[in-house]
């Protein structure tokens, strides 16, 4: 059991840091569509700089706690947006996600 959780701690660290550096590098379409769904410009730094930083909690096992919190509060707020605008399939992503997430407490 400790084996796989270390695993899925180091793979969600992972997949947030992927999209924390895709939100800080703001491609046009990510832009667009945060702008279409009423978020400020600029907000793709603050949801990157936030995802990058569960990510390096999750992978300091001294700040795991802090990270399992915050990407537990990102996820939840994605996924409550993800279903306002009926994104279902991404919306289910984040729930399995936010399902494990738990398990990286006890990796440490």
């Amino acid at each position: 059991m400790q084996t796989i959780s270390f695993f899925l701690t180091d793979t969600i660290a992972a997949l947030l840091g992927l999209a924390g550096i895709v939100h800080l590098a703001g491609p046009r379409p990510l832009r667009r569509l945060l702008a279409e769904w009423g978020y400020g410009r600029g907000f793709n730094w603050v949801a990157g700089s936030f995802a990058v930083a569960a990510a390096v909690f999750l992978a300091v096992p001294q700040l795991r706690i802090w990270g399992v919190a915050l990407a537990g509060f990102m996820l939840f707020g994605t996924t409550i947006e993800l279903l306002e605008h009926r994104k279902y399939l991404y919306a289910f992503s984040n729930i399995l996600v936010l399902g494990v997430l738990p398990l990286a407490l006890i990796a440490g």
